[in-house]
């Protein structure tokens, strides 16, 4: 394939082993082409060194249609001739435009026409595209109309989205060439979202929003009344000016505020009435407390979180002091005793009467019965015990208490007749019955000699 003013070139080569001549003939459609602009040389084979390859090109000049057909060479020597394969050579002609689209300018709701057309061989198709893409507004909404023997492309129902760069291709087998227009869609301003009357209090915040579109961009003016918006330190505007504040509302504030919205193709325009009301002494007290809550609020949150904080701690101490009396506790040496004796008499190992009038002495039992100590007596006067009563089995040979010295307990209340020195009352005290004896351990010592005082 050729395209029409280009050049182009046959070639055709053969292989011999002999040194008789070559001659190369070239022939279109099965003649001889006697004034060809041919080519023709010879070169050694590497790998054979004997054979000689021998080669012709032909070439075209600036083809035309005229060129085409099929093509064909013959080399000859003394031994015989060889012919190629026809080669066929076809003349395209690259499309051009005879009508190219140009930019439009059209408002909404109208029909857009953009024309495009050009020749070629063969002739060309022509295709269109939006922003560099298939698939566009119109496309998809089937608003798009190309007649298949017309120049002209519609667009109908135009929309805000169908404003872009479109271009136009046509191409063929010889190649393609495109051209642009830009469609651009004006539109009359108007709002996105209504503009509404608004009621506020004296002291508050007022915001109106103008929300405007159309193309191009229109420019917001705000009026109250009939005249421009006298701008203060309250009144406060948006990019655009799209949402006026005004801060701390006075009556003053209240009237028709209008939102004027221009652009070339006219001007629109929306209402809203403000209206202004005292504001409640409660509203008014209210915003002056707000702060003080606040701080309150806060203060009551930091106070609560100490207390807690405090109340954790404290119970956490009074666990760890009341685990370490207990660890004390258990660890010391002294005798188990029933529940019913009373506890100072427990902690030093004082023996109390089974009843009053009794007589008789029982020694403490370890785990099963409290021992009596006997706090003074010989051989001829009954046992005076830690209760106040009287016993004729406690003497200085029956019964020898067994005093560990290591062993020490806070002092209880003294009974009658002890003195604040007795040594009993700093160690643990374990008496045996039945008139045994018991060998002092290591740092254990006996008392041997008791005076018996009666009263």
């Amino acid at each position: 394939m050729a395209v029409v003013g280009k050049d182009i070139r046959f070639s055709c080569s053969a292989a011999s082993s002999s040194s008789s001549p070559m001659t190369f003939v070239w022939k279109k459609d099965n003649e001889i082409l006697h004034n060809a602009e041919t080519e023709n040389f010879a070169n050694m084979r590497e790998k054979d060194g004997d054979v000689m390859v021998y080669t012709t090109v032909l070439y075209l000049r600036n083809v035309t249609f005229d060129h085409e057909g099929q093509y064909q060479c013959i080399i000859t020597n003394h031994f015989g001739s060889t012919y190629s394969n026809k080669a066929g050579l076809t003349v395209n002609v690259l499309p051009s435009f005879i009508k190219t689209p140009r930019d439009n300018t059209i408002r909404t709701g109208t029909t857009a026409r953009l024309e495009c057309a050009a020749n070629g061989y063969p002739s060309p198709e022509i295709a269109w595209q939006k922003d560099g893409g298939t698939d566009f507004p119109a496309a998809r909404e089937r608003r798009m109309h190309v007649m298949p023997d017309d120049d002209v492309f519609f667009i109908t129902d135009v929309k805000s989205e169908d404003m872009g760069v479109y271009s136009c291709t046509a191409q063929n087998a010889a190649g393609s060439i495109s051209a642009n227009a830009t469609l651009t869609i004006l539109e009359m301003p108007f709002l996105a979202h209504p503009l509404e009357d608004r009621t506020v209090s004296a002291g508050a915040t007022l915001a109106l929003q103008c929300k405007a579109s159309g193309s191009p961009p229109p420019r917001i003016t705000w009026l109250k009344g009939d005249e421009p918006l006298v701008m203060t330190e309250r009144h406060h505007f948006t990019p655009g000016n799209q949402l006026l504040i005004i801060r701390n509302v006075l009556q003053e504030d209240a009237g028709k505020y209008t939102c004027e919205m221009s652009n070339t193709l006219g001007t629109e325009r929306a209402y809203s009435h403000v209206s202004i009301f005292p504001a409640s002494g409660c509203v008014l007290e209210a915003n002056k407390m707000e702060g003080t809550m606040t701080f309150g609020i806060i203060t009551i949150a930091v106070v609560c979180s100490i207390v807690l904080t405090s109340l954790v701690w404290v119970c956490i101490i009074y666990q760890t002091r009341k685990k370490s009396e207990e660890y004390s506790v258990t660890n010391t040496d002294e005798t188990i005793v029933p529940p019913d004796v009373p506890s100072y008499l427990s902690s030093q190992g004082i023996c109390s009467s089974d009843g009053i009038g009794s007589t008789d002495v029982e020694a403490c039992n370890v785990g099963y019965r409290q021992p009596r100590l006997c706090i003074g007596c010989n051989s001829d006067e009954p046992c005076k015990t830690a209760d106040g009563l009287y016993s004729t089995d406690c003497n200085g040979s029956h019964l020898e208490p067994l005093i560990r010295a290591q062993d020490t307990y806070p002092h209880p209340p003294v009974p009658d007749g002890l003195s604040s020195h007795n040594p009993l009352q700093e160690a643990k005290v374990t008496a045996l019955s039945n008139g045994h004896t018991v060998t002092p351990a290591a740092g254990e010592h006996r008392l041997h000699d008791a005076s018996c005082d009666s009263e």
